[in-house]
């Protein structure tokens, strides 16, 4: 009886991963595919998606068979291939925790352990990467059709812009440019006054210039990076419960299993 409602169990809960593997397959690969060109140049989450998918569908299909044929081998396979994909995932877990905070990263940076320390920054902004996100975000348009004119500077910025639009497509309002339209603004006729923010001069007119190579562009970017990522973390938090409770699930049935087995040996009349 234990063993029975153990594989039911086990069947139930497979059949919910396989689910959750199937439609983060099927994000990611509509991520990648069938996206816009905006959601492209941010693909922050589409490999994954996909790795993380793809594990889950692989097990929960080994869990399934084992449960519904009750075959004590794909049982014990299930549960080595469980056991090895909770601790990947563990991993995976704990590596998108420590670089999406950064008093974790640092800690960890300063004990010599790795240098997480800006890792998301470094792997996105470096000179291999960032051309291909900028030109990206130039042939998206990002910085086209997002505002009215007549809107004021500040309500045009905080209320219409995501962090990575004003960061790229705008200069910094402490350098005093003045909007024209949404992708062409007067610098000040004093001119850019000495010590003012960096990113004054690196803005542009030019429209497949902007703001692309300023550091407001580079850490908007970065920044929503990170919270795509801290997402996922939560997610795979909730899914490493879920894996840890169909694992231990899993090892009831298989000794379960193993206990009948062993006790039917020695029932009156099995002996020769």
């Amino acid at each position: 009886m234990a063993t029975t409602v153990s594989n039911v169990l086990v069947a139930i809960i497979n059949t919910i991963l396989l689910v959750l593997g199937l439609m983060a397959v099927g994000t990611g690969l509509y991520l990648m595919i069938a996206g816009d060109s905006t959601t492209q140049c941010r693909q922050g989450l589409e490999r994954p998606l996909l790795i993380t998918g793809a594990a889950l569908v692989g097990v929960a299909a080994i869990g399934l068979v084992g449960s519904c044929c009750r075959n004590s081998c794909f049982i014990f396979l299930y549960l080595i291939v469980m056991f090895a994909a909770i601790v990947l995932l563990a991993l995976f877990t704990i590596f998108l925790i420590f670089v999406t905070n950064q008093s974790i990263a640092r800690t960890v940076t300063k004990l010599k352990i790795y240098n997480l320390d800006g890792w998301l920054r470094r792997y996105y902004v470096n000179d291999e990467n960032w051309g291909n996100i900028k030109s990206c975000l130039i042939d998206a348009r990002i910085c086209y059709g997002v505002v009215a004119k007549d809107r004021a500077v500040i309500d045009f910025i905080k209320k219409r812009f995501s962090s990575t639009r004003s960061g790229c497509c705008t200069p910094p309002s402490s350098c005093g440019f003045t909007m024209r339209n949404e992708t062409f603004w007067i610098p000040p006729k004093k001119g850019i006054a000495a010590g003012a923010d960096p990113d004054c001069n690196g803005w542009s007119n030019k429209q497949n210039e902007l703001c692309y190579d300023c550091e407001s562009c580079k850490a908007s970017f970065v920044y929503n990076i990170k919270q795509q990522w801290r997402s996922l973390a939560i997610i795979n938090v909730c899914v490493l419960i879920l894996a840890i409770s169909v694992y231990v699930i899993g090892c009831c049935a298989r000794f379960s299993k193993s206990s009948s087995s062993s006790s039917r040996k020695y029932l009156p009349g099995k002996y020769p």
